[in-house]
């Protein structure tokens, strides 16, 4: 009896022991289960914590300390949320880009972009000149087809010199030109004024002296140092001219409204009374003393006697006759900028900073075409044949057009 219980006792035993054992594995298993599964819940907890202290909207507040908004607040709020929103995103994809390094080709692409700049200023520079040579060459065929022996009186000017009434210029940059009124005149003496003396008293020194003393800054010059501009192969005879039919209307708007030229015209031509009934009863600045259809007939029965005219008005080739003074360079108001962007830059050797343009707004900001075709049309059409007939030399020798036709103007 005592064996059969020992025997009892031993299986008890293992089965007791073999029941534990697997019970210990399991409980094991489950405690390993639950302590990671805190320690992951745990870690993503502190994350999203983080998270949201980081990135936290300025419109996030406790939701036990928010009352029930109002309809005016939940509008505001949903303003506010767009808002902040898109500042999160903006914020978020700004510091995406931020460690993304610069490409390297980023220089080399800006070194092509300035030679590319460079070599476009360097064709439009080639095309400026490559126009002031056409220029010349029209004038050269142009005067042989007028006067046969002009190359001759070319070399005598330039042996001998010629007379310089009106020209201005610079000794030191063997530069003078011969300045057409109403063509840019006031901004070239300036120009050469400045160069001679820089600086703002030089620009009050030549409005005293230039403009109203009517002296410009050639005139002080020795006769010596002109002829030796005359001589240099190396020096700049220049010319500025306009369309004639631009240059009469820009004479006539500028001069007929001012008192000097009312004061004076009427003494120094006295034939203009026959053409305005405003002497004597002008009300001043503001009324113009001649009207434009009156003043053209003026110009077109006057017009083959320069001394009936006052210089503004007088065709450029009675004062700078391309077929005797050896110009080389032509300057049109119609290209200015391009032209004296170079001049300064290849013959006087500076800057546009002393380039100020006098009474630029009008012709920078109107069309020489749609100007002269707006006053034009108010002419009869043998009224513009006669006053193309004025300044046909001008049409002919500085390449300008104009079609009786439809009134349109050219040569630019």
């Amino acid at each position: 009896m005592l064996f059969k219980w020992k025997i009892l006792l031993k299986f008890w035993q293992s089965k007791t022991q073999h029941f534990l054992t697997i019970r210990s594995r399991f409980f094991l298993l489950m405690a390993v289960i639950v302590v990671c599964t805190l320690f992951v819940h745990f870690v993503l907890i502190r994350d999203m914590s983080n998270i949201k202290e980081r990135h936290k909207l300025p419109h996030m507040t406790s939701r036990i300390a928010l009352s029930k908004p109002t309809t005016t607040t939940k509008v505001a709020a949903k303003t506010k949320k767009d808002t902040s929103k898109e500042s999160y995103h903006k914020e978020n994809k700004r510091k995406s880009f931020r460690h993304i390094p610069k490409r390297k080709e980023s220089s080399f692409v800006s070194k092509r972009m300035m030679a590319a700049q460079d070599l476009s200023l360097r064709e439009t520079s080639h095309v400026t000149k490559q126009r002031f040579d056409a220029r010349v060459q029209t004038i050269a065929g142009r005067c042989s087809r007028i006067d046969p022996e002009f190359r001759i009186k070319w070399q005598q000017v330039k042996e001998k010199g010629a007379p310089t009434d009106g020209y201005i210029g610079s000794y030191r940059h063997r530069t003078m030109l011969c300045q057409v009124l109403k063509a840019g005149s006031s901004t070239w003496n300036d120009v050469f004024w400045n160069l001679r003396a820089p600086g703002e008293a030089a620009r009050e020194q030549f409005w005293e002296k230039a403009i109203h003393g009517n002296v410009n800054a050639f005139e002080e010059l020795e006769a010596a140092k002109k002829l030796e501009i005359w001589k240099d192969q190396d020096s700049a005879i220049m010319v500025n001219v306009r369309h004639p039919f631009a240059r009469m209307i820009s004479g006539w708007r500028d001069k007929c409204q001012q008192v000097y030229y009312y004061n004076t015209w009427f003494k120094q031509y006295p034939e203009l009374k026959k053409y305005t009934n405003m002497y004597g009863r002008w009300q001043g600045p503001g009324q113009y003393f001649i009207e434009w259809n009156d003043f053209a007939r003026f110009i077109a029965d006057h017009g083959d006697n320069s001394s009936c005219l006052d210089p503004h008005f007088k065709p450029i080739t009675t004062t700078c006759d391309p077929c005797v003074v050896p110009f080389n360079f032509v300057i049109k108001l119609e290209t200015f900028e391009e032209d004296a962007a170079w001049i300064l830059k290849n013959i006087l050797k500076t800057s546009a900073g002393v380039l100020r343009l006098h009474n630029s707004s009008s012709w920078k900001r109107e069309s020489p075409k749609d100007t002269i075709k707006k006053y034009f049309s108010q002419l009869p059409p043998n009224l513009i044949k006669r006053l193309y007939d004025v300044y046909e030399q001008d049409f002919l020798l500085f390449d300008y057009t104009f079609d009786l036709n439809n009134l349109t103007a050219g040569g630019w």
